[in-house]
């Protein structure tokens, strides 16, 4: 018979082991936060050729750093760790680990490049860490879904239906398809490809851009000798421009589509001549034509904070949205801020409408097999340059025969 006295130390020592556990447990799912702070890790490409993009970081910090100016949430204010990624997806583990386990954060809210998000997606996963998607639209992001992982963003495979509705509205025949060949490209042409066929509409090219190709007027022939008659491109904003352009200077004259790459504004101020975009048309996720007053806030809101930062564009405003929502969710918590709370109060997000995108953000509790429990945006339209200089730069539109009607087609 085993005396009492020597089991008692035994439990003692069993209970106390357990009790770390927990301990460090509930240590891991909050840290980051205190009474009085929250700290959140940004990451994105600020230097390198994909630098374009690291603006898209500072739009959604301006929205922590104007709430923390009103007094933060519930008491706390946020704290950043901002890293440069320099669009390398080899720096992102690097990157994740030194934010969750060194630096300690809360949460993670970064995003702008697909590929970095999808080389950091493991680390996510096996640590359980919260982490909200800024821009990033790869569907292999949230496909297959991780529980703790949430976009606030379009992602391809809600877009590239929209962008095949609009090109199904102008009842082409023939269409000829122009991608880069990286992941993100990829992710375009598949699906897009697909829904043509469907539609028993001849794919008549098929064709690769290189993302720093200075001349497309090969490229342009190619597509001339098909007689297509839609284009769809899908490229970033430097292919895109060039192409455009030496579409025009060669005398291809017909409508070309394309997803979230490049923008009619942004490739504007490349080309600097309206007359290449006059019918180019793309993914449009916000709410408003980007120079619309109805933005006036929040451009002043990343005025005040990051003076220069650049160019007012569409998917820096829209990335502003994961902020909003991650806000609201943390202001619904009040002092129960761990990371199964956050995750829980994530899915209970329904309809949460912001002034930025087109349609409200909504989640659904976690389903292993279904990634749109973790895609929180669905809805967009198409935008191209209003053909009146003298209106707003943009025209938003759900399909080609309200083009046609609002530009007096």
């Amino acid at each position: 018979m085993v005396k009492l006295s020597k089991v008692l130390p035994l439990l003692f020592v069993i209970v106390a082991f357990a009790v770390g556990v927990c301990v460090a447990d509930s240590s891991a799912a909050t840290q980051g936060v205190t009474k009085d702070k929250i700290k959140i890790g940004m990451y994105g490409p600020f230097t390198g050729t994909a630098a374009l993009y690291g603006k898209i970081v500072r739009f959604s910090q301006a929205v922590y750093m104007d709430v923390n100016d009103r007094g933060g949430v519930n008491g706390r204010k946020f704290e950043f760790v901002v890293e440069d990624d320099a669009g390398d997806p080899a720096n992102a583990p690097v990157i994740f680990r030194k934010l969750i386990e060194s630096d300690k954060v809360f949460m993670i809210h970064g995003g702008p490049a697909s590929a970095a998000t999808i080389a950091g997606k493991p680390l996510v996963e096996q640590s359980g860490i919260p982490f909200i998607v800024q821009s990033a639209v790869a569907n292999k992001i949230t496909d297959p879904p991780v529980r703790s992982l949430f976009t606030a963003y379009l992602t391809v495979a809600n877009m590239s239906g929209a962008v095949a509705d609009f090109a199904r509205s102008m009842k082409p025949k023939r269409i000829s398809v122009i991608t880069q060949r990286d992941e993100w490209g990829k992710d375009w042409r598949g699906p897009f490809i697909e829904e043509m066929k469907q539609s028993n509409i001849q794919i008549v090219n098929d064709e690769e851009i290189n993302t720093e190709i200075g001349d497309a007027t090969s490229l342009v022939r190619i597509v001339m000798r098909q007689r297509p008659d839609v284009i769809a491109l899908f490229a970033y904003p430097q292919p895109t421009s060039v192409f455009l352009r030496d579409a025009y200077s060669q005398g291809l004259r017909i409508p070309v589509v394309t997803g979230s790459g490049a923008m009619p504004p942004d490739v504007l101020r490349r080309i600097n001549d309206r007359e290449p975009l006059r019918e180019f048309f793309a993914i449009y996720a916000n709410k408003y034509p980007m120079d619309s007053p109805q933005y006036d806030p929040y451009r002043r809101m990343v005025e005040k904070y990051f003076p220069n930062v650049g160019i007012f564009d569409a998917q820096s405003m829209a990335s502003m949205t994961g902020a909003l929502a991650n806000i609201e969710v943390i202001r619904r918590l009040g002092d129960n801020l761990t990371w199964e709370n956050w995750i829980r109060e994530m899915e209970n997000l329904k309809d949460f409408d912001t002034p930025i995108l087109a349609g409200p953000v909504s989640y659904k509790p976690f389903d292993p097999k279904d990634p749109s429990t973790r895609r929180g945006i669905r809805k967009a339209y198409m935008s191209c340059l209003n053909p009146d200089p003298k209106g707003e730069t943009q025209l938003i539109v759900k399909d080609w025969n309200e083009y046609k009607k609002l530009s007096g087609k």
